[in-house]
């Protein structure tokens, strides 16, 4: 070929590759970019152009599930005082993170890598018709916090590699005051909670049973897919208010039934917020299950 026909083809060959390679840079720096999306923070400004808004108050739901965030300003959220529900799943966030929307009644917050969570009172005072926390890793601890919420009725928990239930689950003692040194006060947890989901976990001890037996509201409870294969022997028994059958308060000395052992664990102390049971060993129990008395 004539030396004028090669060098204009090879000049064609460079600038080829060349603007493939610009091509190349930008197709990269884009995957750059979107990669980089869960490192931004969740925001005021980010919610505001996600859902197509112009101030906090025209947004009532939020869906940032999927981006991978994991921070939050927290204090750019009590701005928001129409969103009662959002969608953050499959992200890093923590439960805490989303506690000053004023509003909120429905969280989800599933797949975000959870194993504490830290929740004061007053936190999520109108969240109430569900929170679910679903494959995380939640210590037995973290969901006796989750207790102090007031209002919370459905709890998903499902797949969380729970293997056993914290005994203080649906109920805690008040820290000892001077006043109250000879008294014994107790806090019920959950205390409006009337459905809980709790499938697929390696739950397997009957005592989990007990755990949950404080939980008064509770209407709605699954433990499909764990481990379980016997339930323990449960019995009502109706006890008379005052008849000194029941561990009394102060001024009433206990008496032992006659027909019934004496209480040896979960025997807690007549109060204004005693809860409505206690657990009693049963005898030549081989497998470990328990008998629970159920106060009238």
């Amino acid at each position: 070929k004539p030396k004028g026909v090669n060098e204009a083809s090879a000049e064609g060959q460079d600038s080829r590759k060349k603007s493939l390679s610009e091509v190349g840079g930008k197709k990269g720096s884009q995957q750059e970019n979107q990669m980089a999306i869960p490192g931004h923070v969740l925001d005021r400004a980010f919610l505001l152009k996600h859902h197509c808004v112009r101030k906090p108050s025209d947004l009532c739901t939020v869906n940032v599930s999927g981006l991978k965030f994991s921070k939050a300003k927290e204090k750019d959220f009590k701005h928001f005082h129409s969103v009662i529900y959002i969608n953050a799943s499959e992200n890093l966030l923590p439960l805490e993170a989303f506690h000053t929307f004023p509003a909120l009644k429905e969280l989800e917050l599933a797949f975000n890598g959870i194993k504490t969570v830290y929740v004061k009172y007053g936190d999520f005072k109108c969240l109430e018709k569900f929170l679910d926390l679903s494959f995380n890793s939640l210590t037995g601890e973290a969901i006796c916090d989750l207790g102090i919420l007031p209002h919370l009725r459905v709890l998903l928990l499902t797949g969380n590699g729970l293997t056993s239930l914290p005994s203080n689950l649906a109920v805690t003692e008040q820290e000892a005051s001077i006043t109250t040194l000879t008294s014994k006060r107790y806090i019920l947890r959950f205390p409006a909670l009337e459905t809980l989901m709790l499938d697929d976990n390696k739950l397997s001890n009957p005592n989990c049973f007990a755990s949950l037996a404080g939980l008064r509201r509770l209407k709605k409870l699954s433990l499909d897919q764990n481990r379980i294969f016997r339930i323990p022997y449960l019995q009502q028994v109706h006890l008379r208010e005052g008849s000194g059958d029941w561990a009394g308060g102060r001024g009433s000395p206990r008496k032992e039934h006659q027909s019934m052992p004496q209480p040896k664990s979960w025997v807690y102390e007549a109060s204004d917020k005693q809860p409505d049971y206690t657990v009693l060993p049963m005898k030549k129990d081989v497998d470990r299950t328990v008998k629970m008395l159920l106060k009238s």
